[in-house]
């Protein structure tokens, strides 16, 4: 029972957490126990077994998930679905052994003779499992991932190059011949009893703060935050970054690519005005902005996470009002209009672009997504924030995927201003370019 192998050595490599030193032993572990499972398998019809599959790309990728789960430090998480991108890159050029020789003749022929060569042409499609909360249940979670990972097995295809036998009088020679195949097949494992479900505890403002360092506008500090949107995010205005921010989205891997259409919308701008916030409180990181979110929601708990500093002749207590404003006026309504929306990146401190101050810097702008969306999705999401909203500038942007950036002025003069960001340059409008 293959699976079952694997869901026993997993479980007990992830039941023992002292002895998983960093992210990148569970991604090494993970992709080795995969490539197991899989030289266990077959393919479903004529039983030939894995002879290679990309290990290096897979584990690379497991890496990338592994790093923006631990990012995410609270509410559901898009684990399964980020993992399931690895998995399918193990098979990316994967072969299967040339024996059994295929059962069904080649198009044309009544015997296969011989397999010169098995090949992967389609890494199949990962089923989309949307987001789950943690858990603290190995077995559950393991159970859940098996599943996907079966669903998956089932839509990857391949071709058998063979030598076969064609009818014909007198004898045809054995001549090449092509066998489709789909679906590879791994035995199943048992399913666990759930257990007891432990609640997560939100890691404590002093943990949060022994991880961000004092200037997190560093490579290691936006990894997560890039894979997520892009470099772009790292600067997300028309001024030109500053050299160190430049350094660092150098060091970045560059966007992936898209299948390119557009699609433009026409917007009525909003008539809102800002709803007036009290201010005041002594700084703390524990203090509400608004219904749903507190200080450190939009400084320490997101994807690109800073500590609150006084800069710009702006106090803490200062920038937590702008931060108050933001998320009175944008953010709680999207919530409550749009639930799955997630922060990215709200206050950053230091210096991060050339010229004027970035509104980031000054708790007046968040960048935003919305897991599981399609890049189209967004448009009339946009639509909605623009025509209804107290925005002082929107942008629409492109990069690994789409993500909004939003700001708000709680002095109320927001200049309702509309772009769109494509490969560093700037539009008004809203369009988008990825189909």
């Amino acid at each position: 029972m293959s699976w079952e192998i694997f869901k026993k050595s997993m479980s007990l490599y992830m039941g023992n957490q002292n002895g998983i030193s960093q992210y990148q032993d569970w991604a090494k572990k993970f992709t080795s126990e995969y490539d197991m499972a899989m030289r266990r398998g077959y393919q479903t019809i004529n039983k030939a077994s894995i002879q290679k599959g990309n290990k290096d790309l897979m584990e690379t990728m497991i890496n990338l998930a592994a790093l923006v789960a631990l990012q995410k430090r609270e509410g559901q998480h898009d684990i399964i679905n980020q993992l399931g991108k690895g998995i399918k890159m193990y098979w990316i050029g994967a072969t299967l052994y040339q024996f059994p020789t295929p059962i069904i003749p080649a198009t044309g022929a009544y015997q296969n003779i011989l397999t010169t060569s098995a090949l992967v042409t389609k890494p199949g499609d990962f089923p989309d499992f949307k987001k789950q909360y943690p858990t603290n249940d190995t077995d559950q979670f393991l159970d859940m991932l098996i599943m996907a990972m079966n669903i998956h097995l089932f839509s990857i295809e391949g071709i058998y190059n063979t030598v076969s036998l064609y009818p014909g009088f007198p004898q045809v020679p054995p001549a090449p011949g092509l066998v489709q195949w789909v679906g590879y097949t791994v035995p199943p494992a048992s399913k666990s009893p759930p257990k007891p479900e432990v609640p997560i505890k939100e890691p404590t403002v002093e943990k949060l703060l022994e991880e961000v360092p004092e200037d997190n506008n560093t490579i290691e500090g936006a990894r997560a935050v890039v894979a997520e949107t892009g470099v772009g995010i790292l600067s997300d205005s028309q001024d030109p970054p500053t050299q160190k921010t430049k350094a660092i989205m150098a060091a970045m891997p560059p966007d992936k690519t898209h299948t390119l259409s557009e699609e433009a919308i026409q917007t009525e701008l909003s008539n809102e005005e800002n709803k007036d916030v009290t201010c005041g409180d002594p700084f703390n990181y524990g203090n509400n902005l608004s219904a749903n979110y507190k200080v450190k929601d939009l400084s320490l708990l997101v994807s690109f996470p800073h500590r609150i500093k006084a800069q710009h002749n702006l106090t803490k207590e200062d920038i937590v009002c702008n931060l108050k404003s933001l998320s009175e006026n944008i953010l709680e309504p999207i919530k409550t209009k749009f639930p799955s929306v997630k922060v990215n990146s709200a206050f950053r401190g230091g210096i991060t672009r050339s010229g004027r101050i970035s509104q980031h810097e000054k708790g007046e702008a968040m960048d935003i997504q919305f897991p599981g969306l399609k890049p189209k999705d967004y448009l009339p999401i946009s639509k909605w924030i623009v025509e209804n909203l107290a925005f002082d500038q929107f942008i629409f942007e492109h990069g690994n995927s789409i993500w909004l950036h939003i700001s708000n002025k709680k002095n109320g003069s927001n200049r309702k201003q509309i772009l769109t960001m494509y490969k560093g340059g700037y539009k008004p409008g809203i369009k988008c370019y990825y189909a």
